[in-house]
């Protein structure tokens, strides 16, 4: 659905022409600058030889640090601006959640720019007629669906943007921090949605800092910097490079702060396994809901790090981040670790509803600023002896005990 082949960017700084006058005294540098004779200080690559594919059913998720080149990259798919150089192709209708209800006209009402944003997404009417009702119905808007957009809050506006957007037969979908609107069950529907959208064979580019929603929603990852690759393969492979990369700013970082040379060896720490386990010791992939589950962290630090904190979260399919604690937050407090060991944690009894899962790892310093590596483990599964419980229930079943009174 998706090739990106060596593609670059470049842009020219600074540089606008209000006037004949101005032109006409850029003209001697621009003949300079083509003859290379003179050196462009304004010249910024925005991307230089990025390639990527994404397959139809794919999730890619493209993270790195701001400037990095990723909304560039989101702004060539959409068609909007086009490459210096490569080649990219594009298969098939393309949607876009990025602004949600950017086409919105605050004096119509949220019915009229169902309509007014569905044709300006290249919807017909007559498409629209018949996904009308399901478009309110996920904003959950319908009592407010003839009242002027202007007065529904900011919630109400991102949910019909997104529903909306969401019903593009789109056979690409490009998505810039969504996760960043609404609030926690709006955002959980987001991912629930793009995952539908995804099993009926939509290619998806997932723009995120949200790192546990990229590991639990996309299949690749594509680590940029500097308009540059770094990582493109497995998406747990492109998380754990970006940890390594934000730790290692943040003690760059550090060490400006306490004068330390440039030249000074900074220590880091590797998750070399980790283990789910079940109440027997054997390790496994399926549980049930009630069993007890250890969590195994085998680590390797290269120097000696004080007070480090553990951190686990429990991240289901649709990307929604369950649950989660650190030694920290359960008063566990470790003075410091150096080479090779062990910590576990244990879930004395499984309440998640059945389900998909993943576990998120995480070694923090002790002010958790930044991570000193994170990792997503395999998928793990949940299962249950009552068949009728699913993600409608909510997230887990408390342990309760339920009597008749009178």
């Amino acid at each position: 659905m998706i090739q990106f082949e060596n593609v670059s960017k470049r842009y020219r700084i600074g540089v606008g022409h209000g006037s004949l006058r101005e032109s006409v005294a850029e003209l001697p540098r621009r003949l300079l600058r083509r003859n290379g004779q003179h050196q462009d200080d304004n010249i910024l690559w925005a991307l230089r030889d990025v390639s990527f594919d994404v397959k139809p059913g794919e999730a890619l998720g493209v993270i790195g640090p701001n400037g990095a080149g990723k909304t560039t990259i989101l702004k060539m798919l959409s068609g909007i601006t086009k490459p210096t150089s490569g080649k990219l192709n594009v298969v098939g209708r393309i949607g876009a959640l990025i602004e949600l209800g950017a086409g919105f006209h605050p004096d119509l009402t949220g019915r009229e720019n169902i309509y007014l944003n569905a044709t300006i997404l290249g919807m017909r009417r007559r498409e629209v007629d018949k996904l009308f009702d399901d478009i309110v119905e996920f904003a959950g808007l319908r009592r407010f669906i003839d009242t002027p957009v202007k007065r529904y809050s900011s919630g109400m506006y991102a949910r019909l943007g997104f529903a909306v957007a969401a019903h593009v037969r789109a056979d690409v979908l490009l998505v810039d921090e969504v996760l960043s609107v609404g609030d926690t069950g709006f955002q959980a529907r987001c991912v629930e949605r793009m995952k539908c959208l995804q099993s009926e064979g939509a290619a998806i580019v997932f723009v995120s800092h949200n790192l546990m929603a990229v590991g639990g929603m996309c299949q690749k990852g594509l680590l940029m910097s500097q308009g540059c690759v770094q990582v493109y393969g497995p998406v747990d492979e492109a998380i754990r490079a970006y940890a390594d990369v934000m730790h290692a700013a943040s003690q760059a970082s550090m060490k400006q702060t306490r004068g330390e040379t440039a030249g000074s060896t900074g220590y880091g720490v590797e998750i070399s396994k980790v283990s789910l386990m079940g109440g027997d010791g054997a390790e496994r992939d399926t549980f049930l809901m009630g069993d007890s589950l250890t969590v195994r962290i085998s680590y390797d630090a290269k120097q000696r790090i004080a007070r480090p904190v553990f951190a686990i979260g429990i991240v289901r399919s649709d990307g929604l981040n369950c649950c989660s604690s650190t030694t920290k937050m359960s008063g566990m407090d470790i003075p410091w670790i150096e080479g090779q060991g062990t910590v576990e944690v244990v879930l004395d009894k499984i309440r998640l509803i059945p389900g998909v899962y993943q576990m998120g790892v995480l070694v923090w310093d002790y002010e958790m600023i930044q991570p000193y590596v994170f990792i997503m483990t395999q998928v793990f599964t949940v299962e249950s002896h009552e068949v009728n419980i699913d993600h409608n229930y909510g997230v887990f079943v408390p342990d309760l005990t339920w009597r008749q009174v009178e």
